[in-house]
Formats: structure tokens, sequence, C-alpha cells
């Protein structure tokens, strides 16, 4: 097959564009001619520097949010052209911006689509029309309940609908990696350290993780609270009023070895809030063995199972944080427990072979209706 992968994102730091290059990397592998296309920002060319060997055809173009304006028009006759002249068996659209772009560039092209949905969003009037037209042939939702809230809210086929969990690197994320974090920000190993990967907006709720920590903190002495993803000048955006617990939150800022860094936790934190599909920190948490806490937001409830795999809690929650947290930190046999459930549900349900299985199998069938 010769198959046009395309995100409108410039580097490889968001999950969206991670799980495009797990998914292209493999289907290369298995004999197929993957062309991607990123939005275009030379910054962050050196990004892509994991591409070189794999086989992928790489490439980059300036796009644009679609607006009624000019900048968009020129973005899709430059996709059109792009799209007429690959001739492109399936286009994989990852994300609603590029899921816009390629259904208008490819009206009157009879090219199937396939739209990659990675968040729980309501769909307003103009998504559902789109989603239901016959240029879209599938949609991948990457959780249950994002296909819930599209078949709710937009009124879509429930069988137009395929959920494909994203994926994890079971070979660089696992437990026994030996950790270099604690020794580069002087945490010794007497400490049980809380661990959050991220970035610092609202939605992410590292606001309520940091309360949860300040109610934890009298009481246990031997904790930190590591926060990578978000550096010093951002942590203090935030409001910590116990200065005692503000001298146990170490940002680390942004960070490429996540691996490294999860390694180096004893407990893994998710503290969304909204629109979360399944997290990708989750899943890389579960893979590492990792006790975690989640709120219960979108899809991350069908990976951690509350009280068999994790904990589960309210998102806006401090309080309901702080009391998960405690009973992992009084309770060292379930936290290990429930830490293997967790690697052991990612194992047989969320590698990067099982993913592609599934999405090169809705690909060929896809093409045998075409068929018809």
């Amino acid at each position: 097959m010769r198959i046009l992968q395309i995100i409108v994102q410039s580097n490889l730091r968001a999950g969206g564009a991670v799980q495009l290059f797990r998914l292209s990397k493999e289907l290369v592998k298995r004999g197929h001619y993957v062309y991607t296309l990123f939005d275009d920002d030379p910054d962050y060319r050196n990004h892509f520097a994991i591409f070189d060997g794999s086989g992928i055809d790489l490439n980059f173009l300036r796009m644009h949010r679609v607006k009624p304006d000019i900048p968009t028009i020129k973005t899709v006759k430059k996709l059109r052209s792009i799209i007429k002249k690959g001739r492109f068996d399936i286009i994989h659209a990852h994300k609603g911006n590029a899921v816009d772009l390629v259904w208008l560039a490819t009206i009157g092209l009879d090219i199937p689509i396939v739209a990659n949905i990675g968040a729980a969003f309501q769909v307003n009037y103009f998504q559902s029309f789109k989603y239901r037209s016959a240029g879209i042939r599938r949609i991948i939702a990457v959780a249950r309940a994002v296909k819930d809230v599209m078949v709710e809210t937009g009124k879509i086929d429930p069988g137009k609908i395929e959920v494909v969990w994203g994926s994890v690197d079971t070979e660089q994320f696992h437990p026994g990696i030996r950790s270099t974090l604690r020794e580069e920000f002087s945490v010794p190993g007497s400490k049980r350290v809380i661990g959050f990967v991220g970035n610092p907006s609202k939605r992410k709720g590292l606001q309520y993780l940091i309360e949860a920590f300040e109610q934890l903190a009298g009481k246990y002495d031997d904790i930190v609270l590591m926060v990578v993803g978000v550096n010093e000048r951002e942590l203090g955006d935030f409001t910590i009023s116990n200065e005692a617990a503000k001298s146990r939150i170490i940002p680390c800022g942004f960070r490429k070895d996540i691996p490294n860094c999860m390694a180096a936790f004893d407990i893994y934190v998710f503290a969304g809030l909204v629109n979360e599909g399944l997290a990708g920190t989750l899943r890389e948490a579960a893979a590492m063995e990792l006790p975690i806490v989640t709120t219960d937001v979108a899809g991350n409830a069908e990976l951690i199972h509350d009280n068999h795999s994790g904990l589960a809690v309210p998102p806006y929650d401090a309080s309901a944080l702080a009391r998960a947290l405690e009973f992992l930190l009084d309770n060292k046999d379930k936290a290990v427990q429930f830490g293997k459930k967790a690697r052991d549900f990612v194992v047989n349900n969320m590698t990067n072979e099982l993913r592609v299985d599934k999405i090169e199998k809705i690909y060929y069938d896809i093409l045998a209706e075409k068929q018809l």
C-alpha cells in the first residue's frame, strides 16, 4: 500500500506525533510505502533525527488551522497537489486539524480517509457532517470513551468507529531500568518519589497534585515530588502555600529520557482534568510497572481499573488524590501488585505490534470495500 500519514504538529514532543512515527516505522517494515507529512517549523527539525534509516518518507508542509481565509486555501491547494501526485491508497489523518485539511483537500478525489481521534471532545455540527461523510471511511478512536462521545454527540454510526488503543514501546519502557535522575537532582535512595510527567497547562491538573502533596508532606517526611516537563519558572506559576512541601517539589524541566525519569519514581500520578483519550504517559508508566494513581477522565479507566491495576479518583479533587497516594505509601505489597497488573495489561493489549496489526487490517478492509 501507498499510505499518507499526516499530522499538524511540528515536533515529536506530543503523543500523537510519536504514535504516528511508531505506526509508520512498523508499516514500512511490513513492506508498505509511507509518506509522512508534518507541520513545517525549522526550529524543530532536529526532533526528526529518529526517522533516519527508518525507510519512512519524511516531509514537511506549513499547515494552518482551517479558517475561511487565504492561508487555509493555499494550504489546502498545496496538500491537494501532494495527494494527487502521491497516488496514495489510504490517507491516515491524525487529530482534528489534519482531518479538516485532508477532508477539504480530497473533495472530488476517491481516496479513503482514516481519521485518528485522540481526545473525548463533543462533536459539533460541522465535525459531525465531516465524520459522517463518505470521504472518511473509518474513525480510529484511541479509547472506548472517545467513541462513546462521538456516537452520542455527533450521531455517528458506531460501526464506522474502531477503538484502537495507543501503543507503548515495551522494550523502551520496562521495569528494571537503572535511573540517573535521582543522582542528577541529589535525591537519596531513602526518599520515596511521587512522579509526574506532563506540561504545565491547567488541563494536566498539576495544581491538584501539588495540593495533594502538601496534604501528605507533614505526615511523610520521606516523600518528594518530581515534576518532569515543568521547569522552575513554570512551577512558580502554581500556588504552593506550604514552604516545607515546596522544598520537596523538584521541577525537572523538559526531558527526552522519559524511561530514565520514570525509573526513578516509586509512584506515578496522572492528574489530568478533561479531554484525554487515554493518556500516553499513563501507558508508559504502566509499562514501567509503576503503582499508578490516575484521575478517572475519558479512557484512563480502560487501563487503570480501580483497585485492580491502580487507583482511579475523580478529577479536580486534591483530597482524593492525597487519599489514594496515602494508600499506596502505606500498602507497599498492594502497590507492587497494582504495578504488575498494569504492565500485564499493557503487554497484552497495547504493544506497537498489536496496534499496527489492527490498523493495517482496517486499511485492508477499506480497500476491499472500495472494490465492491
